[in-house]
């Protein structure tokens, strides 16, 4: 697409730049910038950027065997249009060029983009090698199955502090354990439909599980269950986390908050914490509290995330339902990292909040995340219905 003797000017990237204009509803600018490139007068300038448009062949190029000059002649459209030129068969070189080079950005960088953005199935090896991303993927690992170190329906992850990695499939009720370079140690099958909630490492080094309503302690070097957490008060759990001076904070009857001391003695009460403050039914949430003591609660169907101090007085909500940034679109689960920033997933990816609820930024990952959590390293975990596990360091 390259008429007569173009200046070095006129690169693909510039015809590429004329399409666009063109394909954007902006005829004028596109011809303006077609002249710029070729030298051509108005009216064929007009005649290629309407080809382009129809899908029709642009240029072409043949000798004025009338004329003593040699000069190249420029069909568009079947009409000539005349432009002192050089070689001819430099012309025909460069325009096959052009035309190819355009083709090719038309059609591969669409597609390439496609398939790295958007939690498209690149998005991970673009993510370690793009130099401007946002996280480092440390570990990757994870296939579909039912067999010892492969998942079914994998909603939840946990790490402890030796780095090894716990995995809960929902459904199918088990439990595995990978050692930090993604290796199966072990598993446990607490059996069909005992839905695998939630898991954490509590600071003696337990895994605990939020399964079927209970909350249940098992051994991390082996699976052994372990005496079950005390409940007195009967409740029915959803979610558990440990902050990091070994308080649990846990999630009961849909929305209430629940937070013990280490040695599992409850400290205080939040019931209603979503519906209280948006008057609007919760049926299903998340919590999370960071190193200060502050809790937060993702709440599902609300879309929103509801703050509360160390004390159990709400102080913030933010996020809403949308699919703007910092809006959320059927969010999957909250964790809060070393610098009380808060990451949630939705079908968007994972986006980043600052402690006060303001959006600082987004990253994509592959496949839906079901589960997010923190390490005592500050590395975040991450299981996807792709079925898969990532260990990711974030970039500062």
């Amino acid at each position: 697409m390259y008429p007569g003797d173009v200046s070095p000017g006129a690169t693909a990237g510039g015809m590429l730049e004329v399409m666009t204009l063109a394909q954007n509803g902006q005829e004028i600018e596109a011809i303006k910038r077609y002249r710029e490139l070729t030298g051509l007068g108005l009216k064929e300038s007009k005649d290629a950027v309407d080809a382009m448009l129809a899908g029709q062949p642009v240029v072409s190029v043949s000798t004025n065997m009338g004329g003593s000059s040699n000069q190249p002649m420029v069909i568009v459209n079947g009409k000539q249009a005349t432009r002192v030129a050089g070689v001819a068969g430099t012309s025909i070189s460069c325009g096959v060029i052009a035309l190819i080079a355009i083709i090719l950005a038309a059609t591969v960088i669409p597609i390439f983009f496609a398939f790295v953005q958007g939690g498209g199935p690149l998005a991970p090896f673009w993510n370690q090698i793009n130099p401007a991303s946002k996280t480092d993927i440390e570990l990757r690992f994870g296939e579909g199955g039912i067999s010892a170190g492969q998942f079914d329906d994998p909603r939840t992850v946990a790490a402890d502090q030796d780095g090894n990695i716990y995995v809960g499939d929902y459904s199918s009720g088990r439990l595995q354990s990978f050692s930090p370079e993604g290796e199966f140690r072990w598993l446990v099958n607490l059996g069909k439909d005992n839905y695998v909630q939630s898991l954490d490492i509590d600071r003696s080094g337990t895994l605990l599980v939020v399964a079927r309503g209970l909350l249940r302690r098992f051994d991390t070097a082996n699976g052994q269950e372990l005496e079950p957490f005390p409940n007195p008060q009967g409740y029915d759990f959803e979610d558990v986390s440990v902050a990091p001076d070994g308080r649990i904070a846990a999630i009961a009857d849909s929305e209430d908050i629940v937070v013990f001391n280490p040695s599992y003695q409850p400290l205080m009460t939040i019931p209603e914490a979503v519906s209280s403050v948006s008057g609007d039914s919760e049926l299903d949430s998340d919590i999370d509290i960071d190193g200060l003591g502050n809790l937060y609660v993702l709440g599902h169907f609300n879309n929103s995330v509801f703050k509360y101090s160390p004390e159990g007085r709400f102080t913030n909500r933010f996020a809403s339902e949308g699919e703007e940034q910092g809006q959320l679109n059927a969010p999957g689960d909250l964790a809060i990292d070393g610098q009380g920033r808060v990451f949630i997933s939705d079908f968007n990816g994972v986006q980043v909040f600052d402690s006060s609820g303001r959006f600082l930024d987004q990253f994509d990952l592959s496949g839906y995340v079901f589960g997010l959590n923190f390490d005592l390293q500050d590395r975040l975990y991450t299981v996807s219905n792709e079925p898969q596990v990532m260990r990711l360091a974030l970039k500062k």
